[in-house]
């Protein structure tokens, strides 16, 4: 055991450094990955930030309230509107101001520039935006602003009134660097580098502040790597260094000034949680060799015990004797097989109690075609009397209507010789729509000469009446057997009450009585054929109504009773296309 245990350490040591060494190379190439993504997005919206701001400036130099400088700004129109651009755009500009060709400050945002002069400075980048050229000064490093010209003319004469001047808050730039990416593994260190590799913007870190203005080595400009730093400028300290570069792609109409963004980060920063989860991994497996000792004992009993007895339970049902299956207990698999014992079992219960009904069943149709001829012929004499009593002149109306429930029931009769005939091979129902309580009111009224000569108490709680998809003939059947069967045991001035409701696509009926009841070890066998208890019964009555009840698409069960006796419930579809329709589709 310990021998085995060893080698599986030891693999498991090897597989996992072999995992670690894995997991480095993915982890820094994710890391590389969105380092690159994350310049880019930098970069995306400094070019789209400043395509902003040069789209302001240009728009505001088409305004025709930038013509007072033809007049000097007499009025401080020009220098009102510059007050309320300055305060509109909050935080975004320093200074908006306007000079003439001379460059004498006429108007401005801030009053106490008005009168002063603006010296000429040679533009660092032009670029047209709506049709307008937009200059971009030199920065003075480090910056607190940036600052834009365009020229002002006149429209109508195209002559030069002078410029109007926009200083832009730098601040904006580096809050775009410092910008937090929650998704990233690592943030790092941003940095804008201009066109002349000069690094004009860093992240606010203070330790960065210091390289703003210093040249940065091209080999960072490369694609993104994983880079040395003691060859390179001492931007940051640390044997290795990870970029992602991202330079200007521009924005609309701006084609970009040809800065780049560079994100610099320690790998051995990146590094740090997979080297803690290399120490926790090995702590682990310590943990685990010690853990399965302990382990491997308590799992093999775990395992054996069910195994055995759910062996000896297969060895006592093969010899034939009843016990119940053993507890599923143990391990996943052990259940599993337990319950698939268990679940053979009642197939197998099922699959005889079916062969013992079945058998029965074939005794019935033996014995009802044995019997058909005799019964039906003396039924046929019953029924020509009955008629040719009709017919008599002198005949009493109670005499009528007796001759009338003879006709209904030697038909009833003629159709139960039927149903027996076809309780091995039953007739498939004839559905059509019936009145689902004027089928009970049917039953009751042949029942009314039985239910009057023991004053039977009959409780009648019936749902608002509703249309049932049906063969009424076999309705009839089928509550005719129950309610007889609650007659035959209760006893006089005995109590049944018959209950429907209505819930969803089913109609339920309870038929209750206060008799003796029926015990929980008969349920099981109630609706078997030939299962009886009642002297001189025969047991198919409750046998040919769970067929009928089946052939219907319900169900029947025998329940406890508030009344004491017994009470059978069943439930039948409103409509058999639903129920026919669930089955095939199920």
């Amino acid at each position: 055991m310990f021998s085995y245990l060893s080698i599986s350490l030891l693999v498991a040591v090897a597989l996992t450094s072999l995992a670690f060494l894995y997991m480095r190379q993915v982890l820094l190439t994710n890391i590389e990955n969105q380092l690159q993504l994350r310049a880019i997005r930098i970069m995306e919206q400094i070019d789209a930030t400043l395509f902003e701001r040069m789209a302001n400036v240009a728009t505001w130099s088409r305004l025709s309230v930038m013509q007072e400088l033809r007049v000097r700004d007499i009025d401080k129109r020009l220098s009102q509107f510059l007050r309320d651009l300055h305060q509109g755009y909050p935080g975004v500009y320093g200074v908006l101001f306007a000079t003439n060709e001379q460059g004498e400050i006429l108007a401005a945002s801030n009053p106490t520039l008005i009168g002063g002069h603006m010296k000429a400075i040679p533009a660092w980048h032009r670029v047209q935006i709506a049709g307008k050229t937009i200059s971009l000064l030199p920065l003075k490093l480090p910056a607190a602003h940036c600052y834009f010209s365009v020229q002002l003319e006149d429209p109508g004469s195209g002559d030069r009134l002078g410029k109007l001047y926009a200083a832009f808050a730098w601040k904006e730039i580096l809050r775009l660097l410092d910008f937090p990416d929650h998704e990233s593994l690592i943030q790092g260190t941003a940095l804008l580098v201009d066109d002349d590799k000069r690094i004009i913007a860093a992240s606010g870190e203070p330790s960065s502040q210091q390289w703003i203005g210093q040249q940065l080595n091209s080999r960072w400009l490369s694609h993104a790597s994983m880079l040395t730093s003691k060859s390179q400028t001492d931007i940051m300290s640390g044997p290795e260094m990870l970029t992602g570069v991202a330079a200007s792609q521009g924005y609309h109409a701006f084609p970009g000034f040809g800065w780049q963004v560079v994100l610099l980060a320690s790998a051995d920063q990146a590094m740090a949680p997979l080297w803690r989860l290399w120490w926790n991994l090995l702590l682990f497996l310590l943990l685990a060799l010690i853990g399965s000792l302990i382990l491997s004992y308590w799992l093999a009993s775990r395992i054996a015990q069910p195994l055995s007895a759910l062996t000896l339970f297969a060895r006592h049902y093969m010899q034939g004797k009843q016990s119940e299956p053993p507890a599923a207990e143990g391990s996943v698999e052990t259940q599993e097989l337990s319950r698939a014992f268990e679940q053979m079992i009642r197939h197998l219960e099922q699959s005889r109690k079916d062969l013992v009904r079945a058998s029965k069943l074939a005794v019935i149709g033996e014995m009802a075609a044995s019997m058909a001829h005799e019964v039906r012929t003396p039924l046929g004499i019953l029924q020509s009397a009955a008629e040719m009593l009709q017919r008599e002149p002198g005949l009493s109306p109670p005499g009528h209507e007796m001759t009338e429930f003879i006709l209904s029931e030697t038909d009833r009769l003629k159709s139960l010789v039927s149903t027996l005939l076809d309780c091995a091979r039953p007739r498939p129902p004839q559905f059509c729509p019936a009145s689902a309580n004027l089928i009970l009111t049917r039953v009751l009224d042949l029942l009314q000469g039985k239910l009057s000569y023991i004053q039977a108490d009959v409780k009648q709680e019936l749902h608002e009446d509703r249309t049932i998809e049906c063969d009424p003939d076999q309705l009839v059947q089928v509550f005719f057997n129950l309610l007889i069967n609650a007659v035959q045991h209760i006893p006089q001035k005995g109590r049944i009450v018959i209950h429907t409701e209505s819930r969803g696509e089913f109609w339920h009926v309870w038929i209750c009585d206060n008799g003796p009841g029926i015990p929980r070890e008969w349920r099981e066998q109630l609706f078997d054929p030939f299962f009886t208890r009642r002297e001189g019964g025969i047991g198919l009555g409750l046998t040919v109504v769970q067929q009928i009840i089946l052939a219907h698409h319900g169900g029947i069960e025998a329940t406890d009773c508030d009344l004491g006796g017994a009470c059978f419930h069943l439930w039948l579809p409103w409509r058999q296309i639903n129920v026919i329709h669930e089955e095939s589709s199920g």
